[in-house]
Protein backbone atom coordinates (compact mmCIF):
# COMPACT_ATOMS: atom_id res chain seq x y z
CA UNK A 1 0.00 0.00 0.00
CA UNK A 2 1.33 3.31 -1.02
CA UNK A 3 1.55 6.25 1.14
CA UNK A 4 0.39 9.66 -0.01
CA UNK A 5 2.47 12.71 0.33
CA UNK A 6 1.35 15.28 2.64
CA UNK A 7 0.91 18.97 1.00
CA UNK A 8 3.98 21.53 2.90
CA UNK A 9 1.61 23.33 5.59
CA UNK A 10 3.05 26.59 4.37
CA UNK A 11 1.43 25.63 1.06
CA UNK A 12 -2.02 24.88 2.56
CA UNK A 13 -1.44 28.15 4.55
CA UNK A 14 -0.87 30.36 1.63
CA UNK A 15 -3.92 28.95 -0.56
CA UNK A 16 -5.91 29.87 2.51
CA UNK A 17 -4.82 33.12 2.82
CA UNK A 18 -5.42 33.54 -1.34
CA UNK A 19 -8.90 32.39 -0.79
CA UNK A 20 -9.67 34.58 1.82
CA UNK A 21 -8.18 37.66 0.30
CA UNK A 22 -10.25 37.13 -2.51
CA UNK A 23 -13.63 36.57 -0.19
CA UNK A 24 -12.53 39.83 1.39
CA UNK A 25 -12.06 41.73 -1.53
CA UNK A 26 -15.41 40.56 -3.17
CA UNK A 27 -17.47 41.58 0.19
CA UNK A 28 -15.58 44.08 0.80
CA UNK A 29 -17.92 46.86 2.52
CA UNK A 30 -17.44 50.60 1.83
CA UNK A 31 -14.27 52.44 3.85
CA UNK A 32 -13.92 55.89 5.43
CA UNK A 33 -12.00 57.14 2.75
CA UNK A 34 -14.06 56.13 -0.10
CA UNK A 35 -17.20 57.75 1.47
CA UNK A 36 -16.17 60.66 1.94
CA UNK A 37 -14.34 61.04 -1.01
CA UNK A 38 -17.94 59.33 -2.70
CA UNK A 39 -19.56 62.51 -0.87
CA UNK A 40 -17.01 65.13 -2.20
CA UNK A 41 -17.69 64.45 -5.60
CA UNK A 42 -21.39 63.88 -5.16
CA UNK A 43 -21.31 67.84 -4.20
CA UNK A 44 -18.47 68.69 -7.12
CA UNK A 45 -21.15 67.10 -9.83
CA UNK A 46 -23.84 68.91 -8.06
CA UNK A 47 -22.32 72.77 -8.21
CA UNK A 48 -21.00 71.88 -11.77
CA UNK A 49 -24.79 71.17 -12.24
CA UNK A 50 -26.33 73.67 -11.20
CA UNK A 51 -23.38 76.46 -12.18
CA UNK A 52 -21.39 75.30 -14.53
CA UNK A 53 -22.25 77.13 -17.77
CA UNK A 54 -21.35 74.55 -20.58
CA UNK A 55 -23.90 72.14 -19.02
CA UNK A 56 -26.47 74.93 -19.92
CA UNK A 57 -28.03 73.64 -22.72
CA UNK A 58 -28.05 70.17 -21.55
CA UNK A 59 -26.40 68.36 -24.80
CA UNK A 60 -24.47 66.43 -22.01
CA UNK A 61 -26.91 63.83 -19.74
CA UNK A 62 -25.05 64.99 -16.42
CA UNK A 63 -27.03 62.11 -14.54
CA UNK A 64 -25.28 59.43 -16.72
CA UNK A 65 -21.70 61.03 -16.25
CA UNK A 66 -22.40 60.62 -12.28
CA UNK A 67 -23.39 57.00 -13.08
CA UNK A 68 -19.77 56.34 -14.79
CA UNK A 69 -17.87 57.96 -12.55
CA UNK A 70 -18.99 56.42 -8.93
CA UNK A 71 -16.87 53.44 -9.94
CA UNK A 72 -13.80 55.10 -11.09
CA UNK A 73 -14.40 57.51 -7.66
CA UNK A 74 -14.84 54.65 -5.61
CA UNK A 75 -11.16 52.62 -7.02
CA UNK A 76 -9.39 55.89 -6.35
CA UNK A 77 -6.31 54.54 -3.85
CA UNK A 78 -4.80 58.37 -3.35
CA UNK A 79 -5.88 61.74 -2.54
CA UNK A 80 -3.60 62.51 -6.27
CA UNK A 81 -5.67 60.18 -8.01
CA UNK A 82 -9.21 61.59 -6.83
CA UNK A 83 -8.25 64.98 -7.96
CA UNK A 84 -6.73 64.12 -10.86
CA UNK A 85 -10.76 62.43 -11.75
CA UNK A 86 -11.86 65.60 -10.73
CA UNK A 87 -9.67 67.74 -12.72
CA UNK A 88 -10.38 64.94 -15.95
CA UNK A 89 -14.13 65.29 -15.25
CA UNK A 90 -14.37 69.57 -14.88
CA UNK A 91 -11.46 70.01 -17.84
CA UNK A 92 -13.86 67.36 -20.23
CA UNK A 93 -16.83 70.04 -20.56
CA UNK A 94 -14.61 73.03 -21.75
CA UNK A 95 -13.18 76.22 -20.00
CA UNK A 96 -15.60 78.98 -19.50
CA UNK A 97 -14.56 82.62 -19.20
CA UNK A 98 -14.54 84.18 -15.85
CA UNK A 99 -13.70 87.88 -15.76
CA UNK A 100 -16.73 90.10 -14.38
CA UNK A 101 -18.54 88.72 -10.94
CA UNK A 102 -21.59 87.99 -10.96
CA UNK A 103 -23.82 90.71 -9.55
CA UNK A 104 -26.10 88.95 -6.62
CA UNK A 105 -30.05 89.76 -6.89
CA UNK A 106 -33.03 88.92 -4.91
CA UNK A 107 -34.25 87.92 -8.32
CA UNK A 108 -31.71 85.25 -9.35
CA UNK A 109 -29.63 84.36 -6.60
CA UNK A 110 -30.82 83.62 -3.17
CA UNK A 111 -27.86 81.42 -2.58
CA UNK A 112 -30.10 79.40 -0.04
CA UNK A 113 -27.30 76.67 0.40
CA UNK A 114 -24.23 76.31 2.23
CA UNK A 115 -21.08 76.90 0.28
CA UNK A 116 -18.38 76.76 2.96
CA UNK A 117 -17.58 73.00 2.36
CA UNK A 118 -15.46 73.96 -0.90
CA UNK A 119 -12.74 75.68 1.71
CA UNK A 120 -13.28 73.46 4.23
CA UNK A 121 -12.20 70.26 2.16
CA UNK A 122 -9.69 68.65 3.33
CA UNK A 123 -9.85 65.99 0.04
CA UNK A 124 -9.99 68.78 -2.86
CA UNK A 125 -6.58 70.31 -3.96
CA UNK A 126 -6.29 73.90 -4.04
CA UNK A 127 -6.64 74.17 -8.02
CA UNK A 128 -9.68 72.40 -7.91
CA UNK A 129 -11.27 74.62 -5.01
CA UNK A 130 -10.61 77.87 -6.85
CA UNK A 131 -12.27 76.80 -9.95
CA UNK A 132 -15.51 75.93 -7.62
CA UNK A 133 -14.82 78.94 -6.15
CA UNK A 134 -14.93 80.66 -9.65
CA UNK A 135 -18.22 79.57 -10.69
CA UNK A 136 -19.64 80.57 -7.57
CA UNK A 137 -18.77 84.49 -8.10
CA UNK A 138 -18.86 84.43 -12.18
CA UNK A 139 -21.87 82.80 -12.60
CA UNK A 140 -25.53 82.16 -11.38
CA UNK A 141 -27.40 78.67 -10.81
CA UNK A 142 -28.94 77.74 -14.57
CA UNK A 143 -31.77 76.28 -15.23
CA UNK A 144 -30.45 73.88 -17.49
CA UNK A 145 -32.46 71.77 -19.50
CA UNK A 146 -31.51 68.42 -17.02
CA UNK A 147 -32.76 70.67 -14.46
CA UNK A 148 -36.67 71.45 -16.17
CA UNK A 149 -36.89 67.60 -16.66
CA UNK A 150 -36.34 66.62 -13.08
CA UNK A 151 -39.94 68.15 -12.87
CA UNK A 152 -41.10 64.86 -14.37
CA UNK A 153 -40.59 61.12 -12.94
CA UNK A 154 -36.92 60.31 -12.90
CA UNK A 155 -35.14 57.43 -14.10
CA UNK A 156 -38.11 54.92 -13.96
CA UNK A 157 -35.90 51.99 -15.73
CA UNK A 158 -33.37 52.08 -12.79
CA UNK A 159 -34.04 48.83 -10.84
CA UNK A 160 -31.53 50.18 -7.53
CA UNK A 161 -30.53 46.99 -6.19
CA UNK A 162 -26.95 47.95 -6.75
CA UNK A 163 -24.12 50.21 -5.73
CA UNK A 164 -23.94 52.52 -8.60
CA UNK A 165 -27.53 52.94 -9.04
CA UNK A 166 -27.94 53.59 -5.05
CA UNK A 167 -25.13 56.65 -4.95
CA UNK A 168 -26.44 57.95 -8.55
CA UNK A 169 -29.88 58.19 -7.51
CA UNK A 170 -29.27 59.17 -3.87
CA UNK A 171 -26.22 62.15 -4.81
CA UNK A 172 -29.31 63.69 -7.61
CA UNK A 173 -31.60 63.30 -4.89
CA UNK A 174 -29.99 65.30 -2.27
CA UNK A 175 -28.47 67.66 -4.99
CA UNK A 176 -32.20 68.85 -5.82
CA UNK A 177 -32.95 69.53 -2.28
CA UNK A 178 -29.52 71.22 -1.62
CA UNK A 179 -30.30 73.48 -4.94
CA UNK A 180 -34.19 73.53 -5.37
CA UNK A 181 -35.74 73.62 -1.59
CA UNK A 182 -36.44 76.78 -0.65
CA UNK A 183 -36.70 76.64 2.68
CA UNK A 184 -33.80 74.23 3.45
CA UNK A 185 -31.86 76.74 5.34
CA UNK A 186 -34.81 76.47 7.86
CA UNK A 187 -34.41 72.74 8.32
CA UNK A 188 -33.08 71.78 12.03
CA UNK A 189 -30.60 69.50 10.09
CA UNK A 190 -27.69 70.22 8.43
CA UNK A 191 -28.19 69.11 5.09
CA UNK A 192 -24.34 68.81 3.81
CA UNK A 193 -23.81 65.90 6.20
CA UNK A 194 -26.66 64.16 5.59
CA UNK A 195 -25.13 62.89 1.99
CA UNK A 196 -21.83 61.79 3.87
CA UNK A 197 -23.96 60.03 6.58
CA UNK A 198 -26.60 58.23 3.79
CA UNK A 199 -23.66 57.19 1.03
CA UNK A 200 -22.32 54.00 3.28
CA UNK A 201 -26.43 53.03 4.39
CA UNK A 202 -27.47 52.80 0.49
CA UNK A 203 -24.10 51.27 -0.69
CA UNK A 204 -24.59 47.54 0.60
CA UNK A 205 -28.60 47.80 -0.18
CA UNK A 206 -29.93 45.44 -2.86
CA UNK A 207 -33.40 45.41 -2.29
CA UNK A 208 -35.20 48.11 -4.38
CA UNK A 209 -38.01 48.66 -1.59
CA UNK A 210 -35.24 49.61 1.24
CA UNK A 211 -33.55 51.81 -0.86
CA UNK A 212 -36.50 53.74 -1.85
CA UNK A 213 -37.43 53.79 2.22
CA UNK A 214 -33.88 55.02 3.02
CA UNK A 215 -33.72 57.95 0.67
CA UNK A 216 -37.38 58.84 1.78
CA UNK A 217 -35.70 59.03 5.47
CA UNK A 218 -33.08 61.25 4.08
CA UNK A 219 -35.36 63.32 2.51
CA UNK A 220 -38.14 63.74 5.60
CA UNK A 221 -35.32 65.21 7.46
CA UNK A 222 -35.85 68.38 5.63
CA UNK A 223 -39.25 68.28 7.76
CA UNK A 224 -41.19 70.07 4.48
CA UNK A 225 -44.46 68.64 2.96
CA UNK A 226 -43.06 70.63 -0.08
CA UNK A 227 -40.96 67.41 -1.08
CA UNK A 228 -42.58 64.81 -2.51
CA UNK A 229 -41.12 61.66 -4.44
CA UNK A 230 -43.39 58.13 -5.58
CA UNK A 231 -42.01 55.04 -3.53
CA UNK A 232 -43.32 52.03 -6.10
CA UNK A 233 -41.43 49.34 -4.80
CA UNK A 234 -41.88 50.34 -1.07
CA UNK A 235 -45.56 50.89 -1.52
CA UNK A 236 -46.04 47.61 -3.51
CA UNK A 237 -44.49 45.50 -0.76
CA UNK A 238 -46.72 47.44 1.34
CA UNK A 239 -49.46 46.18 -0.65
CA UNK A 240 -52.70 47.34 -2.24
CA UNK A 241 -55.31 46.06 0.49
CA UNK A 242 -57.09 47.68 3.23
CA UNK A 243 -57.92 47.31 6.83
CA UNK A 244 -61.64 47.97 6.92
CA UNK A 245 -61.31 50.77 8.78
CA UNK A 246 -59.06 54.16 9.54
CA UNK A 247 -57.29 55.14 12.87
CA UNK A 248 -55.86 58.65 14.78
CA UNK A 249 -53.17 58.80 16.97
CA UNK A 250 -54.60 60.39 20.23
CA UNK A 251 -52.83 60.90 23.26
CA UNK A 252 -50.24 57.90 22.37
CA UNK A 253 -52.76 55.40 21.21
CA UNK A 254 -53.98 54.31 17.87
CA UNK A 255 -57.71 54.87 17.81
CA UNK A 256 -60.31 53.58 15.26
CA UNK A 257 -61.87 56.66 14.00
CA UNK A 258 -63.91 55.31 11.06
CA UNK A 259 -65.07 52.03 10.58
CA UNK A 260 -66.73 49.98 7.49
CA UNK A 261 -70.70 49.60 7.94
CA UNK A 262 -69.95 45.73 7.30
CA UNK A 263 -66.55 45.26 9.02
CA UNK A 264 -68.82 47.33 12.24
CA UNK A 265 -71.31 44.27 12.27
CA UNK A 266 -68.67 41.53 11.65
CA UNK A 267 -66.06 41.83 13.78
CA UNK A 268 -68.19 43.95 16.71
CA UNK A 269 -65.41 46.82 16.76
CA UNK A 270 -66.29 50.71 17.61
CA UNK A 271 -65.06 54.06 16.83
CA UNK A 272 -62.64 54.73 20.33
CA UNK A 273 -61.56 51.19 20.45
CA UNK A 274 -57.60 51.30 20.36
CA UNK A 275 -55.03 48.58 18.31
CA UNK A 276 -51.95 47.50 20.06
CA UNK A 277 -50.60 45.43 17.81
CA UNK A 278 -50.85 44.36 14.15
CA UNK A 279 -49.66 40.18 12.95
CA UNK A 280 -48.17 40.40 16.63
CA UNK A 281 -45.85 43.80 16.32
CA UNK A 282 -46.37 46.49 18.08
CA UNK A 283 -48.19 48.94 16.44
CA UNK A 284 -46.21 52.19 18.31
CA UNK A 285 -43.09 50.63 16.97
CA UNK A 286 -44.16 49.97 13.34
CA UNK A 287 -46.00 53.47 13.31
CA UNK A 288 -42.03 55.15 14.78
CA UNK A 289 -40.93 52.81 11.34
CA UNK A 290 -43.20 55.08 8.77
CA UNK A 291 -42.87 57.87 11.33
CA UNK A 292 -38.88 57.83 9.65
CA UNK A 293 -40.78 58.19 5.61
CA UNK A 294 -43.00 60.94 6.43
CA UNK A 295 -42.98 64.47 5.32
CA UNK A 296 -44.41 67.59 7.52
CA UNK A 297 -42.78 69.63 9.99
CA UNK A 298 -45.34 69.01 12.66
CA UNK A 299 -45.71 65.33 14.51
CA UNK A 300 -49.30 65.93 13.95
CA UNK A 301 -49.22 66.35 10.15
CA UNK A 302 -46.36 63.12 9.90
CA UNK A 303 -49.14 60.94 11.90
CA UNK A 304 -51.80 62.25 9.33
CA UNK A 305 -49.61 60.69 6.46
CA UNK A 306 -49.00 57.50 8.68
CA UNK A 307 -52.19 56.65 8.60
CA UNK A 308 -53.46 57.90 5.52
CA UNK A 309 -50.95 56.21 3.27
CA UNK A 310 -48.57 53.39 5.35
CA UNK A 311 -50.47 52.09 8.60
CA UNK A 312 -53.37 50.34 7.39
CA UNK A 313 -52.19 49.26 4.26
CA UNK A 314 -52.00 45.18 3.86
CA UNK A 315 -50.17 43.53 1.26
CA UNK A 316 -52.40 40.24 -0.20
CA UNK A 317 -55.98 39.65 0.89
CA UNK A 318 -54.69 37.05 4.07
CA UNK A 319 -56.30 37.77 6.93
CA UNK A 320 -54.54 39.78 9.44
CA UNK A 321 -54.61 39.51 13.91
CA UNK A 322 -55.37 42.10 15.68
CA UNK A 323 -55.36 42.96 19.50
CA UNK A 324 -58.03 45.09 20.16
CA UNK A 325 -58.82 47.18 23.21
CA UNK A 326 -62.16 48.22 23.94
CA UNK A 327 -64.10 50.53 25.82
CA UNK A 328 -63.95 48.69 29.35
CA UNK A 329 -60.26 47.82 29.24
CA UNK A 330 -61.13 44.35 27.91
CA UNK A 331 -58.28 42.97 25.17
CA UNK A 332 -59.36 40.95 21.96
CA UNK A 333 -57.71 39.40 19.33
CA UNK A 334 -59.37 39.67 16.06
CA UNK A 335 -58.62 38.12 12.60
CA UNK A 336 -59.81 40.98 10.45
CA UNK A 337 -60.20 40.60 6.46
CA UNK A 338 -58.46 42.99 4.40
CA UNK A 339 -60.60 44.78 1.77
CA UNK A 340 -59.70 46.61 -1.70
CA UNK A 341 -62.79 49.25 -1.19
CA UNK A 342 -64.18 51.07 2.04
CA UNK A 343 -67.42 52.49 2.95
CA UNK A 344 -66.44 54.80 6.05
Amino acid sequence: MGIAKRRPMKKIILSLFIVLTISKSFSQTLTDIQSKRITEFGKVWGLMKYYYPNLTSGNLNWNDTLRNYISRVKECNSDHAFNSLLHNLVENIGNYRADRKFAKSKKYYTQTFETGWISKSQLLDPSLKRKLEDLLLFFKPQKNNLVVKESVMYDTDVIHNNEKDNFTTLIITWNIIKYEAPHIKLADINWDSQLEKYIPIVASIKNPSRFEYVVAEMLSKIRDSHNFMTLPNYENDLGSFYFPFNTAFVDSKNIIKQIDTAACKDYNIHIGDVIETINGRDINSLRDSLRNISRGGHIKVIDNEVDEFYLLKVKGNSPVIITLRSEDNSLRSLEIQPVTKRTL
